[in-house]
C-alpha cells in the first residue's frame, strides 16, 4: 500500500505522519505532551478507505469502514450491511499452541450483540494489506479494540470478501486477540 512502511516489529507506519511526529519532538522532550502510556485510553484514529492505494482497494476497505462505523454507533443494521447473510466469524485463541478449537460463530450472533446497545465499540485498523482477484478479496490488518474509551485488546483481522451484484460483502472474518504487547498502531 503506498504511503505505508513496515517497522521492524511488523506494524505499518504511515510515512505522512512523520512530519507531525517531528514537530512534536520538542514538546515530548519538554514533557508538554503525554507519553504513549498516558494516552493508552484514547482510541487511535486508524486508517480508512480514503488511504487505499487504488480505487479497487478503496471499494473493499469501504466495507470495513462501514462495519467499524456501525460498531462504533452500535447499529446492528449497518454492521449487517457489511456481511453476507451466511457469513461467519472466528477468533484464534490467545498465546501459544491452541489448547481448544477456535470459536466459529455465525455473523448474525455478532450483529445481534452489536445492536444490543452499550458503549461504542471502536476498532481502528492499521496498515491493511488488500489482495483482490476478480470477485474475491482478502484484507489482513492490525487493529486495536476499545469498549467506549477503555482499551480492551489488539490483534490481527483477516477478512474474506466476495463481490456479488450487490457489491462487496464479508463472508468470513477471523481475528487474533491479545492483551499484551499491543503496539500503538
Amino acid at each position: 500500500m503506498s504511503g505505508v512502511r513496515r517497522s521492524p516489529c511488523g506494524v505499518g507506519l504511515a510515512v505522512r505522519a512523520l512530519p507531525g511526529v517531528l514537530m512534536m519532538l520538542p514538546a515530548l522532550v519538554l514533557g508538554l505532551v503525554s507519553p504513549p502510556e498516558a494516552r493508552a485510553q484514547q482510541p487511535a484514529a486508524g486508517v480508512s478507505a480514503a488511504d487505499a492505494a487504488s480505487p479497487a482497494e478503496a471499494q473493499v476497505l469501504a466495507v470495513l469502514d462501514r462495519l467499524f462505523d456501525g460498531m462504533r454507533a452500535r447499529d446492528g443494521d449497518v454492521v449487517a450491511s457489511a456481511f453476507h447473510p451466511q457469513a461467519a466469524l472466528a477468533v484464534a485463541p490467545e498465546g501459544g499452541p491452541p489448547e481448544a478449537p477456535p470459536q466459529v460463530t455465525p455473523a448474525a450472533d455478532f450483529i445481534a450483540s452489536v445492536g444490543a446497545g452499550g458503549p461504542p465499540f471502536h476498532e481502528p485498523y492499521f496498515a491493511p494489506e488488500v489482495r483482490i482477484d476478480g470477485n474475491l478479496a482478502h484484507v489482513w490488518t492490525f487493529f486495536r479494540f476499545y469498549a467506549g474509551d477503555r482499551f480492551s485488546h489488539c490483534g490481527t483481522n483477516s477478512f474474506q470478501l466476495l463481490r456479488t451484484v450487490d457489491g462487496w460483502s464479508i463472508v468470513f472474518a477471523a481475528y487474533s486477540r491479545q492483551t499484551v504487547d499491543c503496539p500503538e498502531g
